[in-house]
């Protein structure tokens, strides 16, 4: 597969996350998430008090979101958990390119 400057597959996808850890992003309600890379996992880390427990998401499972971006979906029907923490993330300018 020959790769674009704005491609958004899952490897251009994953390369973006691990490029951007630490860097906050924000929830569909304003709330503020940070995340880190640990294998193939991505792991949230809370920057809001009301954030208690936040599981860890594979790699699949991002990448399993990946039509749900492309067609523009609402948080609800991307698929698995996490919904609104993947749908934010696939969402922000430097992990999706448009």
């Amino acid at each position: 597969m020959e790769h674009k400057k704005s491609c958004n597959c899952c490897e251009c996808i994953w390369q973006r996350l691990i490029e951007n850890q630490g860097t906050a992003f924000t929830l569909m309600r304003g709330k503020n998430v940070s995340y880190k890379i640990e294998g193939q996992y991505v792991a949230w880390i809370s920057m809001e008090d009301t954030q208690w427990i936040l599981f860890k998401q594979k790699r699949s499972s991002i990448c399993n979101s990946i039509p749900s971006r492309q067609n523009n979906f609402r948080p609800s029907r991307y698929p698995g958990t996490a919904t609104s923490y993947k749908w934010a993330l696939l969402n922000d300018p430097r992990i999706w390119l448009s």
